[in-house]
């Protein structure tokens, strides 16, 4: 009986756990997003791709084969 009650509480607490992390996540995506938006309106759209993509960034345009790369996405 304890071992599920342990079990239990410490599925709990590790739930919690995830939680938070989920929440400073969410929260570390929006200031990126906000700061990608702001550098677009300063900057322009193509510096703040530039900026904010990342090195293995994929995209596909027009459903044609995918572009790989900072490079190639910019």
């Amino acid at each position: 009986m304890w071992k599920k009650i342990s079990l239990l509480l410490l599925t709990i607490m590790l739930g919690c756990s995830n939680m938070n992390q989920i929440e400073s996540i969410k929260l570390e995506l929006m200031e990126v997003d906000r700061s990608f938006s702001r550098m677009s309106e300063e900057k322009g759209v193509f510096e703040a791709f530039k900026t904010f993509a990342a090195e293995e960034a994929i995209i596909y345009r027009d459903g044609k084969h995918p572009f790989k790369g900072r490079d190639a996405v910019i």
